[in-house]
Formats: structure tokens, sequence, C-alpha cells
């Protein structure tokens, strides 16, 4: 992915910047110290993947807050240093607590916290590129969006496997967005998407998966890059994962607040004994 620095020093909406410091686009290991990479690939090293995850989480917040209220603050984003382990407040089954280490790459909502290992982060980043890790990033908001809009818990391995199939269509909503932005590198991010979906599928003859095919999360990935949310909302109508009316009532929230500062720095401008700035 390219362009960031221009996009990202432009922040994302109005007066709501998704904080993202450009010397977190740190120098490749065989670049001068003052010089920032033009693009994602190749940029980070291994013990600086925490850098690289605040990068990812700014561009998936970049399209979600383009259709979605502030509940999208709400999900932390914890990365998970090699050799840090600990319990979520998750379970893995009656009385057993879900673990994360360094190789997670998973949402709880008991915690409302999506887990990136170390390990794993620089696995997709290192062995498949740059856009990988992004996109399982985008997974992982899609279930905390299928948390915050009710959509059904999976109860049976089929379930489950819908329910992972949406997530991997709010990631292909994300990738589309981040195309029309102008920030794919073709043809790198794509052969990177291919990869990284199968290498994160199940096998169809795999007894009581719970997650699709590579063919299965390859369709549910075209179906939101090609059809947006709206796609994604159709895997679960009576839930859908964004409302229009909700995304219309944030914008305008948002449209208020500008022309609210913008009349208070006006103000400010003009009046006896102040500077403008």
């Amino acid at each position: 992915m390219h362009e960031l620095i221009r996009r990202i020093a432009r922040g994302v909406v109005g007066v709501l910047v998704v904080a993202i410091p450009l010397a977190t686009l740190a120098p490749a290991a065989d670049a001068t110290p003052d010089e920032a990479c033009a693009s994602l690939e190749g940029c980070y090293a291994y013990d600086e993947m925490n850098d690289f995850l605040d990068v990812a989480e700014g561009l998936v917040l970049d399209f979600a807050l383009q259709e979605y209220s502030p509940l999208v603050f709400w999900v932390d984003v914890r990365y998970v240093a090699a050799g840090d382990s600990g319990e979520s407040m998750c379970s893995e089954r009656e009385g057993v607590p879900s673990r994360y280490d360094e190789l997670s790459y998973m949402y709880c909502s008991a915690d409302n916290t999506i887990y990136i290992g170390q390990k794993v982060l620089w696995s997709f980043y290192s062995e498949i590129g740059d856009v990988a890790p992004i996109v399982g990033l985008a997974h992982e908001f899609g279930h905390f969006l299928q948390h915050v809009a009710g959509v059904p818990v999976p109860a049976t391995p089929k379930e489950s496997v819908h329910h992972e199939n949406q997530a991997d269509c709010f990631a292909g909503a994300w990738f589309d967005h981040a195309d029309k932005a102008g920030l794919v590198e073709r043809p790198d991010d794509l052969e990177d998407i291919e990869m990284i979906l199968n290498r994160i599928a199940s096998s169809e003859d795999e007894e009581g998966r719970t997650h699709g095919t590579a063919e299965e999360r390859k369709q549910s990935f075209s179906d939101g890059r090609v059809g947006g949310l709206a796609a994604c909302d159709g895997y679960y109508p009576g839930t859908p994962l964004h409302s229009e009316d909700e995304r219309d009532r944030w914008r305008s929230m948002l449209s208020d607040l500008r022309r609210s500062v913008a009349a208070r720095r006006r103000g400010r401008r003009g009046a006896p004994g102040e500077e403008g700035t």
C-alpha cells in the first residue's frame, strides 16, 4: 500500500482525526534515519510491528468512520508482544478462559478487545506482504461490528462458517475503500490477498470446521469488495452491520461540529487584543 504519508498527514474526517504520527512510518533497515517509506511493503522490522499495527488500525478506522458512529472507538486493539500472554474475558469452553499470546489474531466480545500477536503479525507481513495483516485486522473489526449490531452468535460449526464469512465480507469492503482512495499497489496487494485467504482458510474435508474454505473466503471477500457493506448486510438481513440513518446522523453531527469550531476560530481572530494564528 502506498501514498500513506500524504494521506495519513491529511487525517481522517473533520476535527476527529485518527492520530497516526508520521514517525510510525518507520524507515527501512537500509534507509537513512530521515527517510520515510512511501510504501508499507518491507518498511517495518520485527521489532517495529507495534508501529505497523498503529498504522494498520488507522487505515481500517479511516473506512469505518465513513460508515459508523463513534461506536468504532469502543474497541481496543491490543498488541501482544512476543513472550506476553494472559487470559481474556472470553472462554474457549465453559470454565476455560481463552488465552492471548504472540500468536493471537482474535476479537473477544467480553472485553471488547482485538488481540494481535507480534509473531503472527510478522509472519503475515514478512511472508505474504503488507496488506495481508491489515485484511486480517479488518476481519476482526468485522467481528466487533457483528457484536455491536447484534448479529446472532453462532451455535454450530456451520453457523460459525457463515459468521466468519461475513467478517471476510467486511474486510473486502474495507479493501475496496482503500482501493478507491488510491492506496492499493497492483498487482502486489491483490496477490497478497490471494495468499492470505488461502493461508487462513479451512480445508473442505476438515470435520467440524468453523471457518470457510479458500473459495468461500475469497467469495465473501469479493462480496464486500464489489457490493460494499450492503452486500455484507445480506448475510444477516435482520441485523445489518450498518445503518444509513445512523451514518447520516453521525455525519450531520460532524458537520455541525466543524461549523461550530470554524465559527469560534473566526470569533477569536476578530476579538480585541487577540492575534490570529
